[in-house]
């Protein structure tokens, strides 16, 4: 009995001097390789299996703070350059709504309805800022009731023609039987396309034809005995004039020398009849 308890006192004492051989093994420092991190702040971490990972999560957070920073110079960079790519379009469209000049005139038509559609008018303008112009213009068509024509939308009222204006020859001007036939005989035989009396009164008249002839058709029309006074490239109403009544006339007279004191309006077309538009051809 007593042999074996000696054995068990024996076991017991080697068991425990292997468990603190252990111990003190695990209590000796531990020589691990470092490595280096490439970087802005060369910093050495741990690649041991015993190291907490700390020094490399703190080179990491500085890494991605140095990217974020790069990032946020970029983007306040792209900002800068968007407003001033801004400030470039403001200040243009401030010149395109001023009442300055830019030196650069525009040339185009304008199309006006005079008090609900009772006459038509087509006028050319020559000004350096068309929103300008039409707002100018908007003030005059208000207070004669009347409003811009939109083309786009609703069927043209002219055409674009040679016109040519002349006054009629004396054998022509007697014979008022025949007159509308034999206007339109001579202006076949001249090449034009037709021809429209523009004041019976004063003997006005107005042949058009294709722009590219307008010069040999107004030679043709001298030889057939008409007098042309006036050639242009122009706009021709394409539905029967438009008769008003004395007093109607009067007050649209008005309304066209309104438009006409406008320094950017260079001619206006209508499809009046004796309108105060065709006197300027008989003067």
């Amino acid at each position: 009995m007593e042999f074996l308890h000696k054995k068990y006192l024996e076991a017991t004492a080697t068991s425990n001097s292997l468990k603190l051989a252990r111990l003190e093994a695990n209590l000796v420092p531990f020589k691990s390789k470092r490595t280096k991190i490439l970087g802005p702040k060369s910093t050495e971490i741990n690649d041991s299996g015993k190291h907490n990972g700390l020094d490399c999560e703190v080179d990491s957070t500085k890494t991605v703070i140095r990217k974020t920073e790069n990032n946020d110079e970029k983007l306040l960079t792209m900002i800068k350059n968007n407003k001033t790519r801004l400030r470039k379009l403001y200040k243009e469209l401030d010149l395109n709504t001023s009442d300055e000049p830019s030196g650069k005139r525009e040339n185009c038509v304008l199309h006006v309805n005079y008090k609900e559609q009772e006459a038509a008018l087509v006028c050319q303008v020559s000004t350096a800022n068309l929103g300008v112009l039409k707002h100018r213009l908007s003030k005059v068509l208000l207070k004669y009731k009347s409003r811009f024509r939109p083309v786009h939308s609703v069927p043209s009222l002219f055409k674009q023609m040679g016109l040519i204006h002349a006054l009629m020859n004396c054998k022509a001007a007697i014979d008022f039987a025949s007159l509308e036939e034999q206007l339109k005989r001579d202006a076949l035989s001249c090449q034009a396309e037709g021809c429209q009396i523009v004041s019976i009164e004063m003997g006005a008249l107005c042949f058009r034809c294709h722009p590219e002839c307008i010069t040999d058709v107004a030679a043709k029309l001298r030889l057939c005995g008409y007098k042309p006074l006036l050639t242009e490239i122009g706009y021709y109403s394409t539905e029967p004039l438009v008769k008003l009544t004395a007093a109607q006339m009067r007050l649209y007279s008005q309304f066209i020398k309104a438009l006409q004191a406008d320094a950017d309006i260079v001619k206006i077309y209508d499809n009046v009849q004796n309108s105060v538009l065709n006197s300027m051809y008989t003067g």
